[in-house]
């Protein structure tokens, strides 16, 4: 049976209660990850099979609408919970203490909570855990007292443009005494999910897979590479479903789109494999040096960072020839190339190399900021992220230059390009940062989009983050504005 949307009006905000669409109420479908949405709040929720929804509309507390519970029965002597409520607290929305007073009046009587890892919480969050031991069998399953543990951990969350509300996410996992305790994927996944998005932009997110390590969007798609898999999943943009799992080599790393073809480095292969996107299938595989991480396509060249080789390949688009390999002196990564240069991050250095596609030799050293750098270019800048030093900094591609360095959010990663902005993952604060190139500034607050954005990619007025909580879980947030 599906639940109908739910709509009201605050003021002059639109308020979505539940999902962004009907749920069943059986068997979630990991496909079906769209965010539930609560007042600028949003969670992704549980991933994977077997979980139970059930919506509950009671007056049990006061709610702004209602719990969304969420059930998964793993045997007879195991089960898992997860649930968000959304709490209205009209008359403590101006108080600076607004978590605290809500911790003491909705989490301290669930037992004896303790703050956990609040630094490591979402921001606007409490983080708080807990262990509950029960003399009930638990499933009427007979055991010695106390016959069942729980272990209970979850967020509350306050929202800067919507202080008179404070969302709780929760999830336990319960077990009878001397069962193997549950591993913690699925609910750090969870809760890790949530994200408070600016009201007027819209967010949405799917499942990114197990172990996602590189996203390209292109020929109507999105394409996902799964590490341990060995394997590149196709993306419906729209719907968030899984299109073709296609296997390539071993830990396909970032991809790239382009001469009519899908191109992914096979890091422990040493290969590229060139997917055909209208078949789905593999219809080359090209050696190369060894640890292929990163390719870039343009005008006719696959270009290739051969980390453990400390080389680049270029590869004929046309005939899946290695045409020249070039040696760097160091170790390159992350990789982007138009006609006029192929621009290299130097690894663990302050150093981007920009090779000359004509000579196949590089022409320039670039000094740019400290740590792990993303390169992305907008036509006529080349923008690099400088995870170490908290900024993004702008070469002028005429000149070799650093001409403007902008602060953003904690450890910028993934960067992406649209007509009127820069797109930074902060990996560290789990938001994105919007930078106007006209005036290098950062424009609005930074957008929450979840657990460590990696990687970004932009399609118009849409923008794509692949968040990896713990290299593990993956999730895809769209960012429409």
């Amino acid at each position: 049976m599906n639940r109908p949307l739910r709509c009201f009006a605050v003021g002059a905000l639109l308020v979505v209660i539940g999902c962004t669409g009907s749920h069943d109420s059986g068997v979630s479908d990991s496909s079906r990850a769209s965010r539930l949405e609560y007042l600028g709040f949003s969670i992704i929720p549980p991933q994977g099979k077997g979980w139970q929804h059930l919506p509950n509309q009671g007056a049990g507390r006061q709610l702004l609408g209602f719990d969304d519970l969420y059930i998964k029965a793993i045997s007879p002597n195991q089960i898992e919970h997860a649930y968000v409520v959304a709490h209205r607290i009209q008359g403590k929305s101006s108080s600076p203490r607004i978590l605290e007073e809500s911790f003491d009046q909705f989490i301290k009587p669930k037992g004896a909570p303790r703050i956990s890892s609040a630094g490591s919480a979402p921001p606007n969050c409490l983080g708080w855990q807990m262990t509950h031991e029960g003399t009930e069998p638990l499933r009427e399953v007979a055991s010695e007292q106390p016959s069942w543990i729980s272990k209970h951990r979850g967020y509350l969350c306050s929202h800067p443009d919507a202080p008179a509300y404070v969302i709780e996410s929760g999830y336990f996992d319960t077990f009878l005494r001397g069962a193997p305790s549950l591993a913690a994927g699925e609910g750090e996944s969870f809760l890790h999910g949530f994200a408070l998005a600016p009201l007027g932009v819209k967010v949405a997110q799917f499942t990114a897979g197990d172990q996602p390590r590189g996203v390209v969007l292109g020929d109507g798609a999105l394409w996902l590479t799964q590490d341990d898999a060995g394997a590149v999943s196709r993306i419906d943009p729209q719907t968030g479903s899984l299109v073709a799992a296609i296997p390539v080599g071993k830990k396909p790393a970032g991809l790239a789109i382009g001469a009519g073809a899908v191109w992914v480095p096979n890091w422990s292969s040493n290969t590229v494999s060139r997917i055909d996107p209208r078949t789905n299938y593999v219809t080359a595989t090209i050696s190369v040096g060894q640890g292929p991480n990163d390719v870039a396509v343009s005008n006719g060249s696959v270009w290739v960072s051969n980390q453990k080789s400390h080389s680049l390949s270029r590869i004929d688009a046309a005939t899946n020839a290695v045409t020249a390999t070039i040696p760097t002196g160091g170790i390159p990564v992350a990789i982007a190339a138009n006609d006029t240069g192929v621009w290299v991050e130097h690894l663990q250095t302050d150093e981007i190399w920009r090779v000359d596609p004509g000579t196949n030799q590089i022409a320039n050293t670039i000094h740019v900021g400290q740590g792990r750098h993303i390169i992305v270019l907008d036509g006529s800048a080349v923008w690099v992220s400088n995870n170490s030093d908290n900024s993004v900094s702008k070469i002028d591609p005429a000149t070799n230059r650093v001409i403007a360095t902008v602060a953003v959010g904690r450890a910028p990663s993934g960067l992406a390009v649209t007509a009127d902005a820069l797109w930074v993952a902060n990996f560290s604060d789990g938001t994105v940062s919007r930078v106007d190139p006209r005036t290098n500034r950062v424009v609005g607050q930074p957008i929450p989009v979840g657990e460590s954005p990696f990687l970004m990619i932009a399609d118009g007025r849409t923008v794509w983050v692949l968040c990896v909580w713990h290299w593990t879980n993956g999730t895809l947030s769209q960012i429409s504005y």
